[in-house]
């Protein structure tokens, strides 16, 4: 995608224009953009990241993790502090299968592992998190092991958790009695990962390595 580059807000027509290249995964590039001269968003939707698929073949993907953020925010609900960064569908202008996602933008200065948290951010951030695992894991029937650290930001001045990627998750199983039992050490795995993860932060031994996979 090129610098310059527009794109659409599906639901509400806002115009963004592509900017800085942020990075990429394995289908994924990501880019900052801003909200085009003229038009008039919300403050915290005038600078996004936009999601677009390496391939035309990925956008299924791309598509699946929008539901799975959106399925998140319902099971959410009105509860303060949703722990994702918030995703609408867009599109690039011109083309006729430009589907790209176009996320809440969060600083990379956010990022967990940048920061040194206090008592009391720390026992947030793991309230948000466990209640986020329980609605994956209730609600969405999914198991999260590919959680990585480079994922966990931290809004310190909303005292909020963001939890970025959603592209690679689990659906359980819950049909013969082996794959209950599977499910189930999935389950324990992510909350025993996000434990040990947890522990490290609240110690001070770094996580900047680490991922929140067993």
């Amino acid at each position: 995608m090129r610098t310059g580059t527009i794109v659409r807000d599906t639901e509400n027509g806002l115009r963004y224009r592509v900017g800085v290249y942020l990075g990429a995964g394995a289908t994924v590039a990501v880019y900052e953009a801003h909200a085009v001269e003229g038009t008039e968003p919300p403050s915290d939707w005038k600078r996004v990241a936009v999601k677009v698929p390496r391939k035309p073949e990925w956008k299924d993907s791309l598509k699946a993790e929008m539901q799975t953020i959106q399925n998140i925010q319902k099971g959410w609900g009105n509860e303060p502090f949703f722990p994702c960064a918030r995703v609408r569908e867009g599109v690039i202008e011109g083309e006729s299968d430009g589907f790209v996602l176009l996320l809440e933008y969060i600083p990379r200065e956010w990022q967990v592992s940048r920061q040194k948290l206090g008592k009391q951010d720390l026992l947030l951030l793991a309230r948000q998190y466990a209640r986020l695992l329980q609605i994956v894991h209730e609600n969405l029937q999914r198991t999260c092991g590919d959680r990585k650290d480079d994922d966990m930001y931290w809004d310190a001045a909303n005292k909020r958790l963001n939890v970025l990627d959603w592209a690679v998750t689990t659906e359980r199983q819950r049909k013969t009695p082996e794959e209950q039992q599977k499910d189930e050490s999935l389950m324990r795995a992510d909350i025993n990962a996000f434990g040990k993860w947890w522990y490290r932060l609240a110690v001070g031994e770094g996580v900047s390595d680490s991922t929140l996979a067993n």
